[in-house]
This record gives C-alpha cells, structure tokens and sequence, in this order.
C-alpha cells in the first residue's frame, strides 16, 4: 500500500512595503546611473501611513524639488512628476496607484508558483510504497515506480528523509529569506529560487543513495524558504488594505493545490515511474521560472523614468565604487541581515497582540501537521479495503476542500474587520472549534463514508484562518519589518512538526486513534483560546519602545 502523508506546510507570509519607491544600487558603465542604496536603512512606519519626506540633502533634496516643482516645468517633464505622483500615491493606498498588466498577473503568478512549491515538496510522499516492499514486491515495476524499493530503505529512514532534512534547512533559513525580502528585489528572489528547487527536484530524480535524496530535499528547503515572504509582500504592495485577506488566501491555497497534485502524481507515476515524475516536475518548475522571469517585477524596484530621483554618476566615480564591491557587499548584506533581524525581533517584543497571535499559529501548525502526517496511517488502518478510495478521497478533499475554505475565509475576513480589524479573528477562533468537533467525529466514525463526510467539514472549518491571520499581522506590524516578520513566523514550522514526533511516540503505548482523538483537538482548543486573546489585545497601544 501506498505511504499517503501530503505535506500541508502553510507557511504563512507576512507582508507590506511601498509600491513604487525604487531603491537599489546599480552601477554599470562609463554613464551608470545610482540610485538610492538597495540596503539603505529606512524608517519604520505602520501600513497606510505615508513615508517621511525625505530630508535636506543630497538626492532627496532633489526629488523633493521635483515634486514641488511649478506648473511649467511639470507640463513640460509630464512623465516625470507623473511617475513620483503614482509613488506617493500608491505609498499610501496600492489602490490609488493604476494596475499594470504585471500587477494584474502577479497573483496568479505567484500563486502558479506556489502550487509547484507545495507539489515538488510533498512529491516523495507518494512515490514510496512499504506494502509492496513488505509482500516482497522487488519486481521490475515496483523498482521503477517506487524510490524506497529502487533505494532499499524502510519506513524509517522514509521519516527521517519526509521531514528533517527539509524542515532543519528551511527554518534557519526562513530568517535570512524574510530579511532579504525586505531589501531585495522579490521577483528575482522567487524565479531564482524556482530554478534552484527545480534543480533539486531533478537531483532527486537522479539520486543513487538515501543521502542524496536528503541533500536534495535540504536543497529544495532552503531555496523554498523564500518563497512566501517574497510573494505575501510583493501582493500586499499591490493589493488594498481592505481585500488583502482575500488575496492572501487565493496564495495560500496553493498548499492545497500542490498537495492534491502530489497525491495525483501517483497516476503520473504509473505511467512514467519515479524518476521520471520527478524529471518531469523538475521541468515544469524550470519552464514556471521561465514565465516567471518575464512575468513579474517588483513594484518597489519601479523609478519614475527621469525622475529626479535619480542622479548621474561621474564615469571615474562608478569605476570606483565597482572596486571591491563583492567584498563590501557581500559584509553589507550580513550586517543589513543581523540589523533587520534586530529591527523585527524589537517590532514584534513592543506588540503583545503579535505575539499571542504568533503564539495561536504555532499551535494552530500542529494541529495542521499532526493530521497530515497520520491522517494516511490512520485510514489505511481503520479502512483496509477502503485504500485507494482513500487516497483519492483525501486528495480531492484536501485540494477542494481546504482551498475552497482558505479563499472563503480570507474573503469573509475582509467583511468582518471592514469596522473593526479585531473582527478577522473571530473566524479562526469559531473554525479551530469547529474543527475540533469534526476531527472527533471523523475518528469515531464507523463507516469509511460518513468518516469522508467529517474529514471534509474538518477542513472546511480548519482552513479559513489563513487570510484573517495574515492580514491582522500585516496591519500591526511596520511594513519594513514584514519580511522578516515572515521569515520567524515560517520558523513555526519547527513547532509544528514536533508535534507528529510527539505523537508517534505516544501511539508506541497507546493505539493511534486514541492519541489522535485527544492530541488533535486539545491543539485546535489551545489555538482558539490563543486567538481570542489575540483579538482582546489588539484593542490596547504597543508598549513603547525602550530607551
């Protein structure tokens, strides 16, 4: 029988930042234009605030005198002041700012991206089959549709290989991505990252021995670190504050999308066996970077063509500055990392409702991880002649189910905190409740039926937090601490998968549908209370920063 455990990483994202404000150094040529340092501090302020003016000199006082330049020389440079207009515009309300057609594309976008991120990771999932392996299945077919036989390893080294080398490398590495989505350029952060998986997903394809497959999924950790802080900032910047929940959500259903897909690769690996379900995923995601890197710009990059922003650099002064620069970058960019670590470790310590509200996701991931681990172990044991129904059924469930109630959510969280923002939670708190009731339905259930029936209305409840939790962080964190916001919030994923630890420990002395029938729902509970506590705080002022 076939090892069902889909993957429902929802490492969620935080975002924020200017739409249109270019920063960045470039330097190239004997004519290089500068512009404003891409790592250059900035000061913190709260979504929806316009940014300081900048100060007396230099180039600010410049693009200050651009802006307030008289009539004539506006008729004269319309392309100018109608490119700083749209900035100070859209570094007010992204929907004052005109949408492209990039703008227009960059949800679906990223959220083809997305999908490809959640089903290259969950791919080995069902690319294993101990059943086979146990009823001495080593035949010409089992070795070509399925690794652990090709490989020769057993159910538990494939734990070992499922989790740890992927989540170790992904969670320190959340951090740095976090940071360096606040000060980089994200569209070239996410195709290269693409790229990178998709170079790990074919190493993984080709791999001889148990360690390379972990290397790969080490490797595919640290270059999907980084797509979820890049995407839920690049969105907030040309998404309303008021329909963020619901653009959120449409992203985050990309974990229930790609988990469906994973599970229906075992039709693909029928047809093409192991490696080449891999290979195949691994071209896919090269020709997604493709369309990716023609696709999306970030808007925070965009420079008003001739605005006087910009400033022309002597020849002799750009071939300086070109002098040692891999070196002085490369010292910049670490200690830019360690300072906008600083910066967000200082945001989130001066907002208690941040960190209750961290506090309820971390719960809510076990729950999250707890059922996608042993949700398939489950089933087969309690439904022996049910198996490939099972597999199919959760498929779709989780594909259908739980991206129907991520999009539903996030657009219902939008109505709630139209009057009060503290409203978004009251969602999470009512589906963490509802989910826990379902959960334990679903384990008491007697026919394999009625047992789907529960597992839908699970995920319908349970999945529905993901635009409210988002869209609350967004709003009460500075928008240049986002990105690292994110990186320590994907750092959860560590907590969550020490549950499903936890739990196969518990079931050496306890039969597995009792210690689910109490570890799952006493995590959904906890998460409830936390979010409602979450929601009583949001109502009280930050503490002030200390001195």
């Amino acid at each position: 029988m076939r090892a069902y455990c889909p993957a429902v990483l929802a490492a969620l994202a935080i975002s924020g930042g200017s739409c249109a404000v270019g920063r960045g150094a470039a330097v190239g040529g004997a004519s290089a234009r500068v512009r404003a340092p891409l790592l250059a501090p900035r000061p913190l302020t709260m979504l929806g605030e316009p940014e300081p003016k900048p100060g007396a000199g230099g180039g600010a006082r410049r693009a200050q005198g651009a802006r307030t330049s008289s009539a004539d020389e506006y008729a004269g440079s319309n392309s100018d002041s109608e490119g700083d207009r749209r900035a100070l515009l859209a570094a007010d309300d992204p929907s004052a700012c005109p949408r492209s057609w990039r703008d227009a594309a960059l949800l679906p976008a990223l959220l083809g991206v997305y999908v490809h991120n959640q089903w290259s990771r969950s791919l080995l999932f069902y690319l294993v089959d101990f059943g086979a392996r146990e009823s001495g299945g080593s035949g010409a077919r089992a070795t070509r549709e399925l690794m652990n036989v090709e490989l020769g390893f057993g159910p538990e080294t494939y734990g070992v290989l499922a989790s740890l080398p992927f989540t170790l490398v992904f969670a320190p590495a959340s951090l740095l991505a976090g940071t360096a989505a606040d000060r980089l350029d994200r569209a070239r952060l996410t195709w290269v990252s693409l790229l990178c998986w998709s170079a790990a997903t074919l190493w993984q394809g080709a791999a001889q021995s148990v360690g390379e497959v972990a290397a790969s999924r080490a490797l595919q950790g640290l270059a999907q670190a980084v797509t979820t802080p890049a995407a839920f900032t690049l969105i907030a910047d040309v998404t309303p504050a008021a329909r963020r929940g619901t653009a959120n959500s449409i992203f985050a259903s990309g974990v229930y999308v790609g988990g469906g897909l994973a599970a229906l690769s075992i039709l693909l690996d029928e047809a093409l066996g192991w490696r080449g379900t891999l290979y195949a995923a691994a071209a896919l995601g090269a020709l997604l970077a493709a369309g990716a890197a023609l696709t999306l710009d970030d808007p925070r990059e965009r420079e008003p063509q001739g605005s006087a922003a910009r400033t022309e650099a002597p020849a002799d002064a750009a071939s300086a500055s070109v002098e040692g620069d891999a070196f002085r970058g490369a010292r910049t960019l670490m200690a830019e990392q360690i300072a906008s670590l600083g910066r967000t470790a200082a945001a989130v310590s001066q907002r208690p409702a941040v960190q209750l509200l961290l506090f309820s996701c971390a719960l809510r991931f076990c729950a999250g991880f707890s059922i996608a681990v042993w949700v398939g172990p489950w089933g087969r044991g309690a439904f022996p002649e049910h198996e490939a129904d099972f597999a199919l059924a959760k498929a779709s469930i989780s594909a259908f189910g739980g991206g129907f109630s991520a999009i539903a959510g996030g657009a219902l969280s939008d109505k709630l905190g139209e009057r009060d923002a503290a409203r978004r939670l009251w969602l999470p708190i009512a589906g963490s409740v509802g989910a826990a009731v379902c959960w334990s339905a679903m384990l008491d259930a007697q026919s394999f039926d009625v047992a789907m029936r529960w597992l839908l209305l699970q995920y319908l409840c349970a999945e529905c937090w993901f635009g409210a939790a988002v869209a609350t962080l967004q709003a009460q964190l500075p928008k240049e601490v986002q990105g690292g916001a994110q990186g320590a919030f994907s750092t959860l994923t560590v907590v969550g998968n020490v549950a499903p630890l936890l739990i196969g420990q518990a079931s050496r002395s306890a039969p597995l549908a009792d210690v689910l029938h109490q570890a799952v729902p006493a995590m959904y509970v906890g998460s409830a209370i936390a979010f409602a506590l979450t929601c009583r705080q949001l109502g009280r002022p930050p503490r002030p920063e200390a001195e």
